[in-house]
């Protein structure tokens, strides 16, 4: 509309404010609307980065709309400035999401070792879903990412995460032979099932380094009732995302049922939060689905765009 107000959001990729201000931005620039975004490696509580770029972001605002006082940036010629993780620099592109080609992979499950992410689904595979049990009790913790706590917030080290038994994880098999750029949403289609009526599905996309250490990158989380044990299909947005993984990494899907305290915990029943007693509670066995109909995948945006390197970030 002629007459719609500019707009310049600023976000960080491990704010938990993030894909609402992507979806804002996406819906302005739809409707034709001065729109503008700035994403850079922040979580919402980093004060040292976040908040003086929001500051000085927000200053060239006003004056270019109030005093009419361009900017003396290159940085303004785009409207829409990212930061990627991985290859460590602030890029121009012309719109987001920017053009990418779909990478699919299968979670693929195996007796003798751990779940794998395949090109191509299990043609007959040994092991037709992977379980675990989810215990209310003792929720599944919350390690980085989007976090309301300042101190569990952003790229965490999640191997001790890897360690329990409610968490399962589904990585390439093959390190990868060149850079890779992930820039757009990642999205995952899961088949689950679980015993109890209610369970949550919560999926994290990490960059498996070659010293052995496992780092977050995006996460995406859902919420299922009435479950009845049948093999059900989920979508999964796991998140906005621009992160390179570089040659010899590799990357890692690992799937859940908490996030506590971030997000409240399932207490396996169907019941409003605040209804169910502690002795209510109920835990329950989840099943990821990865063979015949049941194809669980994830899909990967692999960035084709042309970009511009800004040097001088924002």
């Amino acid at each position: 509309r002629a007459n719609a107000a500019s707009m310049h959001i600023i976000g960080g990729w491990h704010d938990f404010f993030l894909p609402q201000q992507v979806k804002d931005f996406e819906d302005s620039s739809r409707c034709g609307n001065d729109a503008k975004i700035t994403i850079g490696p922040w979580h919402h509580w980093d004060v040292v980065d976040f908040v003086p770029s929001v500051i000085r972001i927000s200053l060239e605002e006003y004056s270019r709309h109030l005093l009419h006082i361009e900017p003396n940036s290159a940085m303004d010629d785009f409207p829409v400035k990212i930061y990627v993780s991985g290859a460590e620099e602030w890029r121009g592109y012309t719109t987001w999401p920017p053009s990418a080609d779909s990478c699919v992979y299968y979670l693929c499950g195996s007796v003798s070792a751990g779940g794998s992410l395949e090109k191509q689904p299990a043609h007959r595979p040994d092991r037709k879903e992977t379980s675990y049990e989810y215990n209310p009790h003792r929720p599944t913790p919350s390690v980085g990412g989007a976090s309301f706590n300042p101190f569990n917030a952003g790229p965490r080290e999640q191997s001790k995460l890897l360690k329990r038994k409610d968490v399962l994880s589904f990585c390439v098999a093959q390190e990868l032979e060149k850079d890779v750029d992930i820039i757009g949403t990642v999205q995952a289609e899961i088949w689950f099932s679980s015993t109890a009526p209610s369970a949550d599905l919560c999926l994290k996309i990490c960059d498996e380094r070659p010293n052995g250490t496992c780092w977050n990158v995006c996460e995406g989380y859902s919420r299922q009732f009435n479950c009845c044990g049948k093999p059900t299909k989920v979508i999964v947005e796991i998140g906005p995302t621009a992160y390179r993984f570089k040659r010899g990494h590799s990357i890692r899907l690992i799937v859940c049922s908490g996030a506590h305290p971030r997000v409240a915990r399932n207490f396996g029943t169907n019941s409003d939060l605040g209804e169910t007693e502690e002795d209510q509670m109920i835990r329950g066995v989840v099943s990821i689905h990865h063979s015949g109909t049941h194809k669980s995948h994830v899909v990967l945006p692999i960035a084709l765009d042309p970009y511009t390197v800004l040097l001088s970030g924002v």
